[in-house]
Order: C-alpha cells, then structure tokens, then sequence
C-alpha cells in the first residue's frame, strides 16, 4: 500500500519582509509548533502533527518513507496569503520536488530539485502563496531537519457584505476573500464594533442584528483579522446601509376583564413596539365602542365608571408613532356588588337597628353621618326595610342623629369565597382601653400601643374641633365568615376613658 506523509502549516506564520538584494543578512522567523509543520498520514489512518521541521533546530527531524513509496510535506496552508522571497530547507540527500500553490491550486513556482543543503536560496519574490508543499520520491528515507521560508505575510482581502432586513431584524452575510479558520471577523454598525465571530472553511459567514430601534438609519461594514502570526487586519468590506421603518403596532392579544365591586379589571398581553394603549368600551356586543382611556402606557387598567349588573364589552388598541393598531378581541364582564355589609346601630335608648346593606348604601350611610357631625344634612337618614312588605309598596327605617350611640359594620362577601377564618392575631405588649358611653354602657378594646397612639391622637385632635367624629376599631373577636368586622365610637357619647397597659 502507498503510504503518503504530509505536512501542513496548521496556524499562520510571521514572515520577515526581506528584500532580494539585502535575503542573506535577514533572518528566518522560527514558527513555533501548529503555526508550520509537518501533517504526516498514512491511507486509512488518522492525521498526526510533527513540527521537528519548523523548530529552529537543525537537529531534529522527520524521516521520509521508506523504498518505492511517496511522501508529501505540506509546509504552508492559509490563513494569508505569502510573499516569499527565499527558502531554507536542510535534509538528507534525496529526490525533492518545492511548489508553490495559489489560492486555486494553480502551481506558481515549481523547483525540482531545491537546494536542502542548509543555506538559505533567494529568489525573485513570488507573490499570492496560498500553499507551499514538498514532495520526495524515491526509494530512500532521507530525514528533513529545518524548512524556513523569507518573506511577508499579506494583509487579508476584504469581505464582501450584503444583508437584508425583516420585520427589523438585520441579518448579514458576508463571503471572506479566502476562507479561512484562522481569521477573526469584526462587525462594524456606525463605525463601531458590535461584535467578534471566529471564521471557519466554508464560504459564507453571518450575523444578527436584532438590537436596533426604529427611525434610526445603521451602516455595517466588517473586517478580517489574521490572528495566528502577524495580526494583520484587511481593509472595510463594502459598507452596506439600513433604515429600519417605524411600523404601526400590531393587535393587542388576550385582552381579558374580570368584573368586582363597581369596578372592571383589564389585562392584556404587551405589544413590543407600542408605546401606550387606549381603551375602549361597549354595552353591546361589537360595539359601536366609546374611548374610555388613553396613553395606557400599563398593560392592565381598571374602569371604575362602571354600575353593578350592566355588561359591558370592551377592546384594546396599541398606539405608536406610526398610528393605532386594530382592535384586540373583545372580551365583557359585568360588575357585581358582592360585598355587602351588615350594619348595626345602637340607640341611645339601647335599642339596636340592623340592615344588610350593599357596599354603595353603606358608603352612602357613612357619607350622611359624617356631613351630619360637621353641621349639615338632614337630621336623619332613611334605610329602605327589607322585611317582607307584604300589602306595603316600601316600608323605610329611618335614624335619628343625635340618638345614635354608636355602631358597628360587618363585611362579607356573597358567596363567602373570601371569608377569613382566622382570628385577631394575641397582643402581647399594649393597652386595655376601656370607654364608657353615655348611657352608661362600656365599650373595652385591646390595643396594641401604635393602635392606642392611633386613638388618643384622633381624641385630642376632635377636642381641638377637628378631625371626624366618629373612631373605628377593628373588632378583636373571630371574623369568620366576614373579611371585616369594626366598631365606631363617637366622640360627644364618650365620658370616661380607662386605660390599663401590659407586657413590656
């Protein structure tokens, strides 16, 4: 079987640029090992390194073949181009053909044989060397010690750029002068690097470009960069431009509404090149739709014009430089008034009122008591009876202000989903306060002593004739099934206050 054995320059090399006239003063640029040595294989076997032929040292060496059969030392092979004005090439006496390859494996200079006696041969300088290979045949094996060349490494050619853009992503592509893995690529956009990428051997290189903003105008060119030997860098690529376009946002999606008490929660995914929302709102399906809100810049919004039990059917657009997108889908919801309250009102005559109130007829019996101990309002406020009217078209209660004693609240929703169950949590460091009304009764709270600072604060203030009238606890005893419960004082029923502390 024909064994061949070669040797291949794996990285670059550094080539001293040596004029003809001045070669035998110069001296070689010694390459280290991977940048120029021997490739050495036989048929059906793995590649294996030798460098002993690019060491700088005389005495180590490669043995060729033996008797009858080829061997093929490639001593150069890309990443550059060469200018080479000379050679050294020391070995055993033997049959040597030197060629020199362009980067389309067309022999430029051929010598059969070369001198491998050791001293260095100067030549006419040949240009545009891509590979650089050294046969033997013969029946000998001769040993090759040293194989130095003179000369320069060219600058790498430049790329050749082109590019396209979509949807605002720039993708480049860009085809080296000389494939190559030893080279490294720099992407320029508007004279600056944005990035780094390794070549490889094939034909083509690419790069993403998906950091950019709309409006603005980019230009990219690239560079190569030899990376093993001499660092050179080839001149710009042609400079290729874009001007991503501002585009009108697309449809907001997965647009939904969730009805409370009074109120609409919307929530929809975002839109990437939006810079608000508006919203808009229906009471049929489909429309005609009223704008309700703009410049949203959230992705939620919370419609609080709305009346318990009305549907109400709603869209979303996104809004940009470039216009207003199309509608979202539309989604509905209707409001609810699932929390009620039960209120409980002490007469000074200690007979207590009790009503079952939604949250908007509670807030309106707040609303008159608190007008009422400012001076004015009417004297009383009226409940409609929501015991059985049985013959009677309405029946009312109503209350009389000053004969108010006091009162407490008690809030829960409907279908008790939201009940809490556990207690007041124990104080452990505080008040016991203790106020006694004026029909004698006592009304005592635990405290903690921000809560008790809460009190007297709200007592001195309404002393001094201002502030509410009223003062609201929180109800110590269990909660469940209310998520509130909370006893009002009032401050001109109140004659004696009792204090005791506890814990540290």
């Amino acid at each position: 079987m024909k064994k061949i054995v070669s040797m291949l320059l794996m990285t670059c090399i550094l080539l001293l640029i040596v004029p003809v006239s001045s070669a035998f003063a110069a001296s070689p640029i010694l390459l280290t090992s991977g940048m120029f040595g021997t490739l050495s294989y036989d048929l059906g076997q793995d590649y294996k390194i030798d460098s002993n032929t690019s060491d700088g040292d005389d005495t180590t060496y490669l043995t060729m073949s033996p008797d009858g059969q080829s061997k093929e030392v490639f001593v150069y092979r890309q990443p550059a181009l060469l200018n080479i004005t000379g050679y050294r090439i020391k070995a055993d006496a033997g049959n040597f053909d030197l060629i020199f390859y362009d980067s389309n494996y067309n022999i430029i200079k051929r010598l059969q044989p070369p001198v491998v006696t050791g001293i260095q041969q100067n030549f006419t300088q040949i240009n545009n060397i891509y590979q650089i290979n050294l046969f033997h045949r013969g029946t000998t094996s001769p040993k090759v010690f040293e194989v130095e060349f003179f000369g320069e490494v060219q600058t790498p050619p430049s790329p050749k750029l082109s590019g396209s853009i979509n949807n605002n992503v720039i993708t480049l592509n860009w085809t080296p002068g000389m494939p190559s893995n030893k080279l490294k690529y720099t992407i320029y956009r508007n004279s600056e690097p944005i990035a780094t990428i390794s070549g490889n051997l094939y034909d083509t290189h690419s790069y993403i470009d998906s950091n950019i903003t709309e409006g603005i105008t980019y230009t990219y060119y690239v560079t190569a960069t030899e990376t093993i030997t001499s660092s050179k860098t080839s001149l710009p690529s042609n400079i290729i431009t874009f001007s991503p376009t501002i585009q009108r946002p697309i449809n907001p999606s997965d647009l939904v509404a969730i009805g409370g008490e009074s109120k609409v929660d919307l929530s929809w995914s975002p839109i990437n090149n939006a810079s608000s929302y508006n919203i808009k709102r229906a009471t049929t399906p489909s429309g005609p739709y009223t704008t309700i809100a703009t410049s949203v810049t959230q992705t939620t919004y919370k419609d609080t014009t709305v009346t318990n039990g009305i549907t109400y059917y709603y869209v979303a657009t996104a809004v940009n430089a470039a216009g207003e997108s199309g509608n979202s889908n539309e989604t509905s919801a209707t409001p609810m008034g699932s929390k009620r309250t039960i209120l409980t009102i002490t007469m000074t005559n200690g007979i207590q009122q009790e009503f079952n109130l939604s949250k908007s007829e509670f807030d309106s019996y707040v609303s008159w008591f608190d007008t009422k101990s400012n001076g004015t309002g009417s004297t009383k406020y009226t409940f409609d009876n929501q015991s059985k009217k049985g013959l009677f078209s309405t029946r009312k209660n109503s209350v009389v202000f000053d004969k108010i004693m006091k009162y407490d609240y008690d809030e829960y929703v409907v279908d008790g989903t939201q009940a809490t169950i556990d207690s007041t949590p124990e104080i452990t460091s505080g008040v016991n306060l203790t106020l006694t009304l004026v029909d004698g009764s006592q009304e005592e709270f635990v405290l903690s002593n921000d809560e008790y600072n809460a009190f007297t604060s709200w007592y001195d203030a309404k002393s001094n004739g201002t502030g509410l009238a009223r003062y609201t606890f929180e109800n110590p005893h269990e909660k469940a099934p209310f998520l509130n419960r909370s006893n009002v004082v009032i401050f001109d029923k109140i004659t004696n206050i009792d204090t005791d502390t506890f814990g540290n």
